[in-house]
């Protein structure tokens, strides 16, 4: 009876039905099949079942075979279960019993802070004068000084509102605002520099007023605020990249100094640290962990993303960094013999190494990589028309914000999504430089 197990059990019910009467014709209309397989399937129960024995007898024998498979695979089950009831068995005689504790334990709620932590809030790309037009973008960006400011001022809205609700738990009195660069369009470009809303000197001069009235609204909310400025490729003087004086060559140079300028009372009093090193890349050190800061234009992308790029730049980098250190505290080594000189070694292993976070900015995009150790900050300007009809990425004006803990490191990331809001910032509106921006 193996032929006959080959024949499917709907075609089995038809032909039983029927009383095997049932034609190749009508077999082949009902179940869908060929007419080779209906007169194959139609022959094979006349040979085997139709024309040998009782069509009763036939179903009988299909019944029996499928018992008897059933009995194998249930017999197979029975065994499994019965080598799991005596390895379970074995486990419960080897293996101790714990008894359930009549008293759960009580961990009690810390009445002060958890812990203290710093804030890291990165600026970055903010493109000030360049121009978006709501109808070349289909309705899905715009962007001028104007707006601009507004998305600056529900910046300072949102990082206040973030950290006010951290401060419940955590002692908050240390804001660090890292400038990563492109702050102004810039006039590289030939298309932005056709335009851009005004020119780089007059948007120079403009945002970093509102910039510098930005950072005042938050000094009464911390006893430090530390300022740390790295230059973009907007911003340059050169058509081309340089390497020689890139930094000093840079509006944005010149628009960190105007901000300075501008905060130089509260630079006196001990309330704002400024540093503006002429080196586009730098080494910032916080509650212990070291940060690397630049804007990363120099980063190539591969198919449009630039992970495999910080991968690479990473590996150099370190290489690089983690052999200067080496070499300037070589006296901070010590013998490792011992289990003391052991944790000596640990615990100044950051003296020793590269940089724990990287910040960067040029890629309009949020990302956090390689193990939440880079990350890549979005931009204040959001999508543009190069971005959409050029790249095909979708970019939100976003800004960045992160607590570091001198225990744990980073341990909280926060995009501060910046809407086009009103604004209460002051615009010059007389003498030389309000003649030159009066139209804003």
């Amino acid at each position: 009876m193996k032929l006959v197990n080959e024949i499917p059990d709907e075609i089995v019910s038809l032909i039983v039905e029927s009383d095997g009467k049932i034609g190749r014709d009508s077999l082949k209309d009902m179940m869908g099949i060929s007419e080779h397989e209906a007169r194959y399937y139609l022959r094979l129960w006349r040979d085997k079942i139709g024309d040998s024995s009782p069509q009763s007898l036939g179903m009988a024998q299909i019944l029996q075979d499928k018992l008897k498979e059933q009995t194998k695979i249930i017999k197979s089950q029975q065994r499994e279960l019965a080598v799991e009831e005596i390895i379970l068995g074995r486990m419960k005689e080897i293996i101790p019993m714990l008894p359930l504790p009549k008293k759960l334990p009580v961990i009690p709620q810390k009445d002060d802070k958890i812990d203290v932590r710093e804030v890291v809030t990165v600026w970055t790309d903010w493109h000030a004068a360049e121009v978006v037009d709501l109808e070349q973008m289909e309705g899905r960006n715009e962007y001028n000084l104007d707006i601009m400011y507004g998305r600056i001022w529900n910046l300072l809205r949102g990082t206040i509102r973030i950290i006010d609700s951290q401060r419940e738990k955590f002692e908050i009195t240390t804001l660090n605002i890292d400038m990563l660069g492109d702050m102004l369009s810039g006039s590289i470009h030939d298309e932005l520099k056709e335009t851009n809303q005004f020119p780089i000197l007059k948007a120079t001069l403009a945002t970093a007023f509102v910039a510098a009235q930005a950072i005042s609204m938050l000094v009464p909310h911390f006893n430090l605020i530390r300022i740390t400025c790295c230059v973009g490729n907007h911003a340059r003087l050169t058509k081309k990249p340089a390497f020689k004086n890139k930094v000093l060559d840079s509006y944005d140079y010149m628009f960190y100094q105007l901000v300075s300028i501008h905060l130089h009372k509260y630079i006196e009093e001990g309330k704002i640290e400024f540093n503006i090193p002429e080196s586009p890349e730098c080494i910032i050190v916080r509650s212990g962990f070291s940060f690397l800061l630049g804007h990363s234009d120099q980063i190539r992308s591969y198919l449009g993303l630039p992970f495999y790029g910080f991968a690479r730049d990473d590996a150099n980098q370190q290489r690089m960094r983690k052999l200067r250190s080496v070499i300037s505290t070589n006296a901070d080594i010590k013998s490792a013999e011992d289990l003391e000189g052991a944790i000596i070694n640990f615990e100044n292993a950051r003296s020793v190494y590269g940089y724990d976070y990287r910040e960067a900015g040029h890629f309009h995009t949020m990302a956090i990589i390689n193990d939440w150790s880079t990350m890549l900050c979005p931009s204040l300007v959001g999508e543009n028309e190069y971005s959409k009809n050029k790249l095909r990425v979708r970019s939100r004006p976003m800004q960045l914000l992160a607590f570091l803990s001198a225990r744990w490191g980073i341990k909280g990331i926060e995009p501060i999504n910046c809407k086009n809001e009103p604004h209460n910032f002051s615009i010059y509106s007389e003498g030389v430089l309000g003649e030159m921006i009066s139209c804003i």
